[in-house]
């Protein structure tokens, strides 16, 4: 129904206009307001970005495709299917990570697409004699490594 049709209804209709945070921890407050404002069932609720120097950054672009098999999904997202797939195979290769480790973070890459191009992330990579650790503590070593480098900090290392 379009918002025309709401208004030349003869009874009283409520309608919520959200404005997108303007930092990260705006977001939570206006998620969480959101989610109430839809548990009331309004006919339409409205995101305004741009009023009060807000930004689109939490914003959606959502799409609504008309037709019989019609419905709304997200227009545009962060990363390309290409990029994704890039993602998922390094992390299928790297031989740090633990096969357990590996399933969850391909999950949480999936969850980045659609459930239909997510889809299309299951795919296995081979490499040749590639074993994978089994000691999950490397994949938080190489992150303790990463960020002693980063601030210029000595690094020892003791081998068994």
């Amino acid at each position: 129904m379009k918002i025309i049709d709401l208004l030349k209804k003869d009874s009283l209709s409520l309608s919520f206009e959200v404005f997108p945070p303007k930092t990260q921890a705006g977001f939570e407050s206006v998620k969480s307001a959101t989610e109430e404002i839809a548990k009331l069932r309004p006919p339409f609720m409205s995101v305004t970005y741009g009023a009060g120097g807000g930004t689109s950054k939490y914003t959606l672009d959502i799409v609504q495709v008309k037709g019989k098999n019609g419905g709304y999904y997200i227009g545009e997202r962060d990363f390309e299917i290409p990029e994704l797939k890039l993602l998922v195979d390094s992390v299928q290769s790297s031989k740090f990570i633990t096969q357990e480790k590996t399933y969850k973070l391909i999950s949480k890459i999936e969850n980045l697409a659609s459930v239909y191009d997510g889809q299309l992330l299951q795919r296995q990579v081979y490499v040749s004699n590639r074993v994978k650790s089994m000691n999950e503590s490397i994949y938080y070593a190489v992150d303790v490594i990463s960020d002693a480098i980063n601030q210029n900090r000595k690094i020892r290392y003791k081998y068994f």
